[in-house]
């Protein structure tokens, strides 16, 4: 099975931002493929093939973290490498207080002796867009797509072990555990 951790965003405000930028990314002809708008979600940890012997080992692991609601901002839009040339659009997810980070921190320490610590910084993110070619965006059009998101809070509550089932027409998620964070 293809696992991840993941804190889904169910918020309607985000789902039409994302929605909005699709629409605009699709519109300029590119090549791209987009999530699901109720796929939406911030990845905490990918965690790849696992057997499914391992996914009862995985639950408890993560089970019992009551660090409370935790509060997320969007308010920024960016791009991986950088928004000039991207080859993922996303919604930059601010964390002000610094829950999430802690969320993601529990996460690793719960499961590195079972998956490699990720050697990448924390960069809490909501994909909205995959370009699959060259694809350069001007100031003018970064300014435009920066202009939809407008300071967006969310609460998260939960957050899951998914995994991802690879198909011609994208991935399907599903949820395999459910953590409850109040």
């Amino acid at each position: 099975m293809r696992l991840f951790v993941a804190v889904d965003v169910e918020s309607d405000e985000i789902k039409t931002v994302a929605s909005n930028i699709q629409k605009f990314i699709r519109n300029t002809g590119v090549r791209a493929t987009y999530p699901k708008l109720d796929d939406l979600h911030i990845t905490l940890k990918f965690l790849g093939d696992v057997d499914k012997a391992f996914i009862s080992d995985i639950v408890e692991r993560l089970t019992n973290e009551k660090l409370g609601e935790i509060k997320i901002n969007i308010r920024d839009v960016g791009g991986f490498p950088n928004l000039s040339r991207p080859r993922v659009i996303f919604l930059d997810v601010y964390d002000d207080d610094g829950k999430l980070k802690v969320l993601h921190e529990f996460v690793e320490s719960r499961l590195e002796s079972m998956f490699p610590r990720d050697s990448r910084p924390f960069k809490p993110h909501i994909t909205v867009a995959r370009i699959k070619q060259f694809y350069k965006l001007d100031k003018q059009a970064i300014n435009l797509i920066k202009s939809m998101v407008d300071n967006v809070w969310v609460e998260i509550t939960s957050f899951k072990l998914k995994e991802s089932i690879l198909t011609n027409s994208g991935p399907i998620y599903k949820d395999v555990a459910v953590f409850n964070l109040v």
